[in-house]
């Protein structure tokens, strides 16, 4: 994978280094080009799949292991809000007319407060919770339904994740008190003196 790395993270820098609008200049092979570095950043993805598989398969806590999990789903959530957040920013700004989300909502504002606006917009969609920005044209609805319909299957699949996630760790951290429970009940029910048992 050496070789690979260092090949996406050159790219990346020449990419840097030409400036954003290079790209553009380079006519219609950057297309393709732009693609295949895209792809084999997506291919890097794999490689830290595998490692964090590995990590996870080094680690002989349960409890760590049962943490990991938990973080990793909520950041995948996260992840998938991130993705949602910038289709819908880009779905008010493909409209050009002056009835579109952004139009209304995001009028002479920085960037950061239109990308915190379309995260949080994402993140309602994805949990029980409501917002001022909704849906202004007939595509921002689109998009919206469909986005509401995977955020219905992913908020209640990660809900039941997170639950059977949480009983196994109460479970992994009541477990040595039964055992000691059980033990307690073995000394006094066979006689076993307080001296012998400590």
């Amino acid at each position: 994978w050496f070789l690979f790395d260092v090949l996406v993270v050159v790219l990346d820098w020449v990419f840097l280094w030409l400036g954003a609008n290079a790209v553009l200049r380079l006519g219609k092979s950057s297309n393709r080009l732009t693609r295949v570095v895209r792809t084999m950043r997506l291919l890097r993805s794999v490689k830290l799949h595998r490692l964090l598989t590995q990590l996870v398969e080094a680690v002989k806590s349960e409890t760590l292991k049962t943490m990991f999990n938990i973080c990793s789903l909520a950041f995948a959530i996260l992840l998938f809000n991130h993705y949602f957040a910038c289709g819908w920013y880009m779905v008010g700004n493909s409209e050009h007319n002056s009835h579109s989300w952004t139009t209304r909502y995001l009028e002479d504002t920085t960037m950061l407060y239109q990308y915190t606006t379309s995260l949080h917009w994402s993140l309602t969609q994805f949990t029980p919770a409501a917002m001022e920005v909704h849906a202004q044209t007939l595509l921002e609805r689109l998009y919206s339904i469909v986005t509401l319909f995977f955020a219905m299957i992913t908020f209640s699949t990660f809900t039941g994740s997170i639950t059977a996630h949480m009983t196994a760790l109460r479970k992994l951290q009541s477990e040595p008190n039964r055992q000691q429970k059980i033990l307690q009940d073995y000394f006094r029910d066979h006689g076993v003196s307080a001296d012998l048992a400590h």
